[in-house]
């Protein structure tokens, strides 16, 4: 929304976001150790970056006219957050809520299966492998994708519910 800051911010933001995921688990478990600190962490950060990027990318692409004529209107700082922006970038911010979910979900199974603590899925498919017991960890990955997918859903109903005024744009 502010332009000055997106210039200012977005050169660190791009290099932060081009590190993979789990490059940051040695630092976190030396920030925060090895227990759920460091896992709530590392699944929040997951969560982050797509939901920044989709709501960055949904503010981007509101119509120029249609900031034009909420100044024409003299729409206040505060309504045009409320009747231009939000409504505007809402699919986007959904979206990336949306992949930010799936991304905590993996980034769960990842924190617990690289961190070695806990008695979660990723514990339990790091199990598997190291007693080579791939239908543990066949069973792991099922799971995964079936929760997976079911977030996937519900999502999906939840936001169609939430954007019913958008009709056949989507």
């Amino acid at each position: 929304m502010a332009r000055p800051a997106e210039r200012a911010l977005a050169p660190s933001f791009n290099a932060l976001r081009q590190i993979t995921l789990f490059a940051w688990i040695p630092l976190l478990t030396a920030w925060f150790g090895n227990g759920d600190s460091a896992k709530i962490v590392y699944i929040a950060l997951s969560a982050f970056f797509p939901t920044a990027l989709n709501t960055q990318e949904g503010l981007r692409s509101i119509p120029a006219h249609s900031r034009e004529l909420a100044r024409v209107l003299r729409f206040s700082h505060w309504q045009q957050v409320k009747l231009l922006l939000l409504p505007g970038a809402m699919p986007s911010i959904f979206i990336g809520i949306q992949i930010a979910l799936i991304s905590a979900w993996i980034g769960t199974v990842g924190a617990e299966y690289a961190m070695g603590v806990g008695r979660g899925i990723g514990t339990f498919m790091s199990g598997g492998r190291e007693q080579f017991r791939m239908d543990v960890v066949l069973l792991g990955v099922l799971v995964l994708a079936l929760v997976g997918y079911g977030v996937n859903v519900i999502c999906t109903r939840v936001f169609r519910r939430l954007l019913h005024w958008q009709g056949d744009q989507r």
